[in-house]
C-alpha cells in the first residue's frame, strides 16, 4: 500500500525562504506544497465546510493523486457531543461531492480532552 507523506498545514507564512521559494505568496502556498509533498491535513474543514469553488481550486493547485486528510466539522466533533447533527452536510452539488471524493485520503475525527468514552 503507497504512503502519503504530508504535513499538518500548507499555509505557513514561516515556510517562505525555506521550503517555499523567497517571495511566494499565499495564494500559491498549496501549488508549491504540493509539490514537495503528497498529502496535506484539511484543518479549515473543522472550522468550516467548504464551498464547491473552494473545493475546484484546491484540485486545481494540486497535482492528480494529491490527497487531503480533512478533518471532520467541530458542530460534529464538539458541538454535536459525538452526534452528527441534521444542518451539516457536504457540500450540495453533486460535482463538489465527487470532487472532495477524488482528492479525500482519509478523514480525521478529532475529539477533545474532556471526551468520555465508556467501553
Amino acid at each position: 500500500m503507497p504512503i502519503s507523506i504530508g504535513c499538518a498545514v500548507w499555509s505557513y507564512p514561516g515556510w517562505v525562504g525555506e521550503v517555499y521559494p523567497p517571495k511566494t505568496q499565499s495564494k500559491d502556498f498549496l501549488r508549491v506544497y504540493s509539490h514537495h509533498f503528497l498529502a496535506v491535513e484539511g484543518n479549515t474543514t473543522f472550522y468550516a465546510t467548504p464551498d464547491r469553488v473552494t473545493i475546484d481550486r484546491w484540485i486545481a493547485q494540486t497535482p492528480q493523486g494529491f490527497k487531503f486528510c480533512l478533518k471532520f466539522p467541530r458542530a460534529i466533533t464538539h458541538n454535536g457531543l459525538l452526534e452528527p447533527l441534521g444542518h451539516i452536510r457536504s457540500p450540495t452539488s453533486r460535482r463538489s461531492r465527487g470532487s472532495i471524493l477524488a482528492i479525500l485520503a482519509t478523514a480525521m475525527y478529532r475529539c477533545f480532552g474532556s471526551a468520555r468514552w465508556d467501553a
